[in-house]
């Protein structure tokens, strides 16, 4: 093969690619995939949406070309065997190939060749779900409520949810076509597969795990517990019943009434009010009105419409900017909760979201008789609102304390000149991608002086201008980070004037190095093996590969006095010795962790 894709060396030998649709189970396999320390880490990490996010984490630029992405991951998240696998929806697929035959000399590519050039020895693992309204359902309570995964902290924080008969009817369609798409493509390439149903997975984890072992051919032990622990907790609830049974029942009546599609215009008489004219609501944060409704007409407004969304009554809200752009879509649309006979009152809630841009809006509240009916056109019921959207705390904290920053991905990622890229997921902490996890303390943009608390390295002081330069309490002298990939940070010191390594060596290789820290030899291929910790790649150290840990970095004081430091930006830091291993200590917490816990939190 000729061309750019010929000079890709891939980063690692094998490659698993999990297909996957939407709440399919897909998590739940992608740990127990992981669980095996030989299969890979497998993470939507090619999904475009977290291109930006693999740029900061994994210290590449902001452009980075999409094969230059898979060799860093491939580098970065393969087990210690050298396997690479990584889960993709079917919407990132299509992307992907998009950007692989963008690349000159990729054009004429059939799928398999393209794959093959920077996926070696690729295998498909392709799940997917029998029961597509439980599917549905599931996805539309995780669109609705923004929550993905089973956790108390974001359930307690869940934006509303709401029974819709027709977005879960559109998701069940659109659920059948990526999975002809998915089967299409397996077979139409003819890459090695396997499938995995949800339903079987959910039934006998073990033995499906069991099942990808012996597909991939990788060598690892079989599970032998009767039941595998996983973290993985399912999202289903009361509220999925209930939703099913709305469902069906629906569609019961409509088998024995359809609807004509359309409601007649005379007809779309309301009487539409709140209580409010004006709302208040931070970026991105949902809201929601209560809506007083009166069926001023002389014909009953139908409780339910056709399969094909028409001649549906509902209740919508559009958010309209200064230059009359409606910025909302019909997602959050409320269908009418059963038939509303002339005369009858109802009173419904709709949500809707606020914009991400602070700024004042309208907000304009009618009924439909959908597609495109408008109740207003013919009755003058519709009402405007005004909404007033505000900065949220991390907003206002960063006009507080840095000034001008720029924004990326809606709010998770911000970029200040001078520092560069961190995210506020963990608010009011901030995460430097770079430096890791710092805590802001006082001062700021008014004095120039700004101050970070870091675990590690104590209080760092600096300014606009020194940056990347800071002073330290704790070495109580200037440090100075080198910016790039590296981390933990490579920091130097100032010391008599001449900046020092502070956590590197300059002179010596990677192997001379790791033998230093460890106090013992790399084999040829840059294999070290340790009585107490197993097997360790070092030719990339500081950053080391372990069997169990993952990918880690190193920092001293190392063998000479029996004390190790380990740090992947996503966990931490941690310390251990010959005598504490396989526990470790989390040097934030100061609690103590076993290995395998801390390799199954960093990817």
């Amino acid at each position: 093969m000729q061309g750019p894709h010929s000079e890709f060396h891939p980063a690692c030998e094998r490659t698993l690619m999990i297909c996957a649709l939407p709440r399919s189970g897909s998590n739940l396999l992608c740990e127990l995939i992981e669980s095996t320390r030989r299969l890979g880490n497998p993470d939507e990490w090619l999904n475009q949406d977290r291109n930006r996010w693999n740029c900061g984490r994994f210290g590449l630029p902001p452009d980075t070309r999409i094969d230059a992405m898979i060799h860093k991951l491939q580098e970065e998240t393969s087990t210690f065997n050298g396997v690479f696998s990584h889960k993709i929806l079917m919407y990132s697929f299509t992307y992907l190939m998009e950007s692989l035959r963008e690349i000159p000399g990729n054009k004429r590519l059939d799928d398999r060749q393209l794959l093959g050039a920077y996926f070696p020895g690729l295998q498909l693992i392709y799940i997917k779900r029998e029961d597509k309204l439980a599917q549905a359902i599931s996805l539309l309570k995780a669109m609705q409520s923004a929550i993905w995964h089973n956790n108390a902290r974001t359930r307690e924080q869940a934006d509303p949810i709401h029974f819709s008969w027709t977005a879960i009817h559109n998701l069940i369609t659109d659920l059948e076509q990526q999975e002809s798409q998915w089967e299409r493509f397996i077979r139409k390439s003819g890459l090695p597969s396997m499938p995995v149903i949800y339903e079987d997975l959910i039934r006998d984890k073990r033995g499906v795990l069991n099942t990808v072992l012996s597909f991939t051919g990788v060598e690892c032990e079989l599970a032998e517990k009767e039941e595998v622990e996983v973290r993985h907790k399912r999202t289903r609830d009361e509220t999925n019943r209930k939703w099913r049974e709305q469902y069906l029942a629906i569609e019961e009546r409509m088998k024995v009434s359809p609807s004509r599609g359309w409601f007649p215009w005379p007809s779309h008489k309301a009487e539409i009010s709140v209580d409010v004219s004006r709302i208040e609501a931070e970026v991105g944060k949902a809201f929601s009105l209560s809506v007083r409704l009166r069926n001023s007409g002389k014909r009953a407004w139908p409780g339910y419409g056709r399969k094909d969304g028409k001649g549906w009554i509902k209740l919508a809200a559009q958010i309209v900017n200064s230059e009359g752009h409606v910025l909302s879509g019909s997602d959050s649309w409320r269908e009418l909760p059963r038939e509303v006979a002339p005369g009858e009152e109802l009173e419904m809630t709709i949500v809707e979201n606020a914009p991400e841009k602070p700024g004042t809006y309208r907000v304009w509240i009618d009924l439909v008789s959908t597609p495109e009916a408008w109740f207003d056109k013919s009755s003058g019921c519709g009402v405007e609102l005004e909404l007033e959207v505000l900065k949220d705390d991390k907003l206002q904290f960063l006009d507080r304390y840095f000034g001008h920053y720029t924004e990326d991905k809606d709010g998770e990622i911000f970029q200040v000149p001078w520092f560069g890229l961190f995210h506020l997921n963990d608010f009011p902490g901030l995460y430097h991608f770079g430096l890791g996890q710092l805590s802001c303390g006082g001062a700021g943009i008014e004095s120039d002086e700004f101050i970070f608390e870091s675990s590690f390295h104590g209080t760092l002081k600096t300014s606009s201008s020194e940056f990347p330069v800071m002073w330290s309490d704790k070495y109580a002298a200037k440090i100075k980070w080198h910016v790039g990939s590296h981390a933990p940070p490579r920091l130097s010191i100032l010391k008599s004037g001449e900046w020092e390594p502070l956590n590197f060596k300059e002179s010596s290789s990677c192997l001379e190095e790791a033998a230093d820290y460890f106090g013992a030899e790399p084999d040829s291929k840059g294999i070290l093996t340790l009585s107490w910790m197993g097997q360790l790649d070092v030719t990339e150290y500081p950053k080391i590969k372990h069997e169990i840990l993952g990918i880690v970095w190193c920092s001293g004081p190392g063998a000479k006095e029996d004390s190790f430091f380990f740090n992947n930006p996503r966990i931490g830091w941690f310390w251990t010795n010959s005598t504490s291993y396989p526990k470790l200590c989390n040097m934030d917490s100061k609690e103590w962790v076993a290995a395998e816990e801390i390799g199954a939190s960093i990817f």
